[in-house]
């Protein structure tokens, strides 16, 4: 997953560029001055390899080489442009800053490990708002968990902005890796069980070693599978973050245990929105629609059919000193008691469930 922001970093940095090529042979070696040498494994051998390919298929090697174009001072740097080791500033309790450790830490494998996703670590939430700034053009936002507040009559109470913080890569350098990481979803890539037909997706896999508390070396059998996918591709509004924790059974790689889970939430949120596919049926016609908010649901001498009615606008139900209503979960209201048509009488009990 961290691949993502390391060639984003080596991009913005100038020390590669999209014609950049390095030779994986299933792993990444280098000597050292000692005479003792840093090795590196890759998951098998992927031959020469650019920013696309490198992060087409997750190659370690490739990453750790591309590392070693930049110095650990501005490779850090770039990195934490992106946010990492230092926290959100979401306004909840426990927040971690995740693991950047400072360069005057690193030992002389740190870069190359670092470049791949080792030696550093970073919450779901922090992963999230970096892939945001790749999203929207290079910047880097304030993640928001409350967008807006509203009373039961429908007013906004409080609006919260969009609050950029810095660049962290230049929009045409976001734009290079929107377009790198679409092609993890095509033949080869490890994130084709994520693709969806006429919809365009950047996707990225993870799998991450976990350490082992008890030897403070990175388990064999304890692993964080996950993908990282920005949709659609040419004008990204969606950014979706799947983490699974230990998975059990034959795989534990991301690219088959996550990315069919993205792809479920993906096809929900494709719906939900409205986005529209490649090679969908479309009709456009001129005019104006007049849109009026809901008006809050009431109770007179009669019981009204509530069915379908949101939770939000029963709120003011709940003030009725002659009536005793009770909801019960949220959504809209799916069953109600009594039925509609009952004549209502003062203190009646009136329960209403919501789905």
């Amino acid at each position: 997953m961290f691949k993502v922001f390391s060639i984003a970093s080596l991009l913005q940095l100038g020390t590669i560029d999209s014609a950049s090529t390095f030779t994986c042979r299933g792993y990444y070696e280098q000597p050292l001055a000692d005479g003792t040498s840093i090795r590196i494994g890759c998951i098998r051998e992927h031959g020469v390899v650019d920013a696309r390919r490198i992060l087409q298929y997750s190659c370690n090697a490739g990453a750790a080489y591309a590392s070693d174009t930049a110095t650990n001072d501005a490779f850090a740097a770039a990195l934490a442009r992106f946010g990492f080791g230092r926290k959100t500033g979401v306004p909840l309790p426990g927040e971690s800053a995740g693991l950047l450790a400072p360069v005057a830490k690193w030992s002389a494998r740190s870069k190359a490990t670092i470049a791949f996703g080792q030696e550093v670590s970073a919450s779901a939430l922090q992963v999230a708002a970096a892939a945001v700034a790749i999203a929207n053009g290079g910047t880097l936002l304030e993640p928001l968990v409350v967008s807006r507040i509203v009373a039961p009559d429908g007013n906004v109470v409080k609006a919260f902005g969009r609050k950029p913080l810095w660049e962290a890569v230049s929009a045409q350098t976001a734009r290079q890796v929107l377009d790198m990481l679409e092609s993890a979803t095509g033949e080869g890539g490890t994130a084709r069980r994520a693709a969806i037909e006429g919809l365009r997706i950047s996707a990225k896999t993870g799998t991450a070693q976990v350490t082992d508390p008890a030897t403070g070396k990175y388990s064999e059998s304890d692993f964080i599978a996950s993908l990282l996918g920005i949709f659609p591709t040419g004008d990204p509004e969606v950014v979706v973050y799947v983490v699974i924790q230990n998975p059990h059974g034959e795989s534990y790689f991301g690219s088959t245990i996550a990315a069919p889970v993205f792809r479920d939430v993906a096809l929900e949120l494709v719906d939900a929105l409205g986005i529209a596919r490649e090679g969908e049926p479309r009709e456009a016609r001129a005019g104006t629609v007049d849109v009026s908010a809901p008006a809050p649901a009431t109770i007179g001498d009669v019981m009204p059919d509530l069915a379908g009615t949101a939770k939000r606008l029963l709120l003011p139900l709940l003030a009725r000193d002659d009536l005793k209503v009770v909801l019960r979960g949220s959504g809209t209201v799916v069953r109600q008691e009594p039925p509609p048509g009952t004549p209502v009488t003062t203190g009646m009990r009136i329960v209403l469930e919501l789905e």
